[in-house]
């Protein structure tokens, strides 16, 4: 199984572990408020290609994650938000 080290960008088709369907990547590094408190999760994601159904997006880790298909756009800006998530994760206990 391949580990991904790269923090995937906004837009890109993954496969998550134990699912059949693809997932599009809307938002990273989120904290969410579960009936068990506050959560933080490097990724959410709606189903493709439908999209957005309602309320129901998936919550996951980078170590879900099991295939790319097609990794979304980048630019100096995304970078840019990419350090900033790099530098949370490594000095956050929130992550850990």
């Amino acid at each position: 199984m391949k580990k991904w080290k790269e923090i995937i960008s906004l837009g890109s088709i993954i496969g998550i572990k134990g699912s059949s369907k693809k997932m599009l990547i809307i938002g990273r590094a989120l904290f969410v408020n579960l009936s068990e408190g506050k959560k933080y999760f490097d990724y959410a994601a709606v189903t493709y290609p439908e999209g957005i159904m309602g309320d129901q997006i998936a919550y996951f880790q980078h170590e879900d994650i099991e295939h790319i298909f097609f990794h979304g756009f980048t630019d100096e800006e995304d970078k840019k938000v990419i350090q900033k998530i790099e530098d949370f994760r490594r000095t956050s206990q929130a992550t850990k």
